[in-house]
């Protein structure tokens, strides 16, 4: 069983540093609060021992190499999973999980719900359950639904499986939005649940689902065209969908451009796609084969090296990022209102707001910026994420720490 798990997990040869909001208090508590300008080492974490963080708006998450489950932030609606609505100041294990020996090698936040994937392919949901609270004037103003998939609008205090996926072969991937969540079959099959305002779920309607439903667009891809699913991501109310042949579809609010289809009228208050839409123009022809997606920006990688942004309100189109002459680019990473990319030099280049500006400099024949070197305190960094403007992270490692044979999940 050992030999097992350590097949599953494969963890960050660095340690964590994370910065903006304090990540062991969420924006949203009555706790206090810090605020870091660069990046500060997360305390309780050797390195080595984290494979998968997740911060959302409200809290956050981290899956050991393991498979222990740590959560910490505001815990409304039992967000955090630890039979309360306590809020934690610090990364505190789910004991409920270990008690009964669940091992996670996945998580997604919400922006009150949390979503975990087994080692043995099933999911799990904790949080809000969607009822709306604040009597009729609300209900009449507001769409409830939430995105735990028991099919009622029950919040769920301690982590509770879903059974309905438990009849679909075992789960892959998952992800989630604000108020929806994804996942990702091995046999390539896209179920999607929660709240569907914006069209978020992609199913043509703003309806809510409170169980999972298969996404039909994709059934027919895979079945017709044999092309399957590569890797699903979603950020607050949109969802992008990278396919195994290059193509990428987005759908959901689109009000910074951040479907990268193009600026159109949409029905309701926000611009929105409730179908999901191909990405093409500056794509086209080209073969996509990683996405990230932040608040209100996507980023793409191509294979022969390229990376295109969209979103801000300033490319409704992919805009291609310049990059050093024959460099190779090892991740990309999207935040609130930044994107950008490493290299295999380390170096960091972005758009958009990532520090403040004594912190980063112009590369002017790039028409870039690049943060300077100082700011990760002279260690390689392997990876940035974090969606949301409330807290970013990423992770560090001394220039002589061995790397993984395989890199850690993403």
């Amino acid at each position: 069983m050992l030999h097992k798990l350590a097949k599953r997990f494969f963890a960050y040869s660095g340690k964590l540093y994370t910065w903006g909001s304090d990540p062991h208090y969420s924006r949203s508590t009555n706790l206090p609060k810090t605020s870091k300008d660069i990046p500060s080492e997360f305390q309780g974490f050797s390195a080595g021992e984290i494979s998968k963080v997740a911060f959302g708006i409200n809290h956050g998450a981290i899956i050991t190499n393991d498979g222990l489950v740590y959560t910490f932030g505001k815990g409304n609606y039992g967000a955090l999973g630890h039979d309360s609505e306590d809020a934690q100041d610090k990364p505190t294990l789910i004991e409920s999980l270990k008690n009964i020996e669940i091992k996670v090698k996945d998580v997604a936040v919400g922006q009150h719900h949390t979503v975990l994937l087994t080692t043995e392919g099933d999911i799990w949901t904790m949080g809000y359950g969607g009822q709306l609270a604040g009597g009729i004037w609300r209900k009449m103003f507001s769409q409830g639904g939430g995105a735990l998939g028991h099919g009622d609008l029950n919040d769920k205090f301690v982590p509770t499986p879903i059974e309905a996926l438990k009849e679909h072969d075992d789960i892959t991937q998952i992800a989630a939005g604000s108020y929806h969540s994804l996942a990702l079959g091995s046999n390539g099959i896209l179920t999607i649940w929660g709240k569907g305002e914006h069209g978020v779920l992609g199913l043509g309607t703003n309806r809510n689902h409170l169980s999972p439903v298969i996404n039909r667009f994709f059934d027919e891809i895979k079945n017709e065209e044999k092309v399957k699913i590569k890797k699903i991501a979603a950020c607050h109310y949109y969802t992008a969908v990278l396919l195994d042949d290059g193509r990428v579809f987005t759908w959901g609010r689109n009000d910074e451009g951040q479907l990268a289809i193009g600026s159109s009228l949409g029905l309701d208050m926000y611009e929105c796609q409730r179908h999901p839409t191909e990405v093409e123009s500056t794509l086209e022809g080209k073969k996509v084969i990683d996405v990230e997606t932040g608040e209100n920006i996507i980023v793409f990688k191509t294979e022969d090296q390229e990376v295109y942004v969209a979103g801000r309100k300033l490319w409704w189109e992919p805009m291609k990022l310049n990059t050093p002459p024959d460099a190779k680019i090892t991740s990309i990473f999207a935040g609130d209102n930044f994107a950008g990319y490493i290299n295999d030099e380390r170096d960091v280049y972005f758009v958009g707001k990532i520090f403040s500006s004594k912190y980063v400099e112009e590369i002017k024949d790039l028409r870039i910026w690049k943060v300077k070197n100082e700011v990760f305190k002279g260690k390689l960094i392997e990876k940035i994420g974090g969606s949301y403007q409330t807290a970013h992270y990423c992770f560090l490692k001394d220039e002589d720490t061995k790397p993984n044979d395989k890199p850690a999940q993403q």
